[in-house]
C-alpha cells in the first residue's frame, strides 16, 4: 500500500507540474533534511478539530453515527438538538476553506 501511495503521489506531482524540470525541482525540494523537522503551529487548528471528531466518534461508537444523541437532559428538547445542528452548520461554514480548481482542468 505504501508503494502504491508513493507512486501515486509522484505521478500527481509529475502530471501537475508544467514541465518535467519543475516536477524534478519540486521533488528535490521535498527530499531535503527539513522534511523531518516538525512544526505543528500551522496545523494546531486542524489537529484540534480532528481530535474533536475522533472524540465524538469514540463516545458514540455504539451508535449508528456521532450525532445520534440520546434523549436525556437538555437533548430531550427538540429545539436544543436543532440549535446544536445549526451551530455545527455555522462552524462548518465559518471554518471552510477556499474553493480550489480541479487538478485536471489544466489538461
Amino acid at each position: 500500500m505504501l508503494l502504491t501511495f508513493f507512486l501515486a503521489v509522484i505521478g500527481w506531482i509529475i502530471f501537475r507540474a508544467e514541465t518535467i524540470r519543475l516536477a524534478w525541482d519540486y521533488l528535490s525540494r521535498i527530499c531535503t533534511p527539513s522534511l523531518f523537522e516538525i512544526n505543528l503551529a500551522p496545523y494546531l487548528k486542524c489537529l484540534f478539530f480532528c481530535a474533536v471528531l475522533i472524540l465524538a466518534e469514540w463516545l458514540q461508537r455504539d451508535k449508528q453515527h456521532a450525532l445520534q444523541i440520546a434523549h436525556r437532559g437538555l437533548f430531550r428538547y427538540r429545539a436544543f438538538r436543532i440549535a446544536l445542528y445549526y451551530i455545527f452548520i455555522i462552524v462548518i461554514l465559518l471554518f471552510s476553506g477556499n474553493q480550489e480548481s480541479f487538478i485536471y482542468f489544466q489538461f
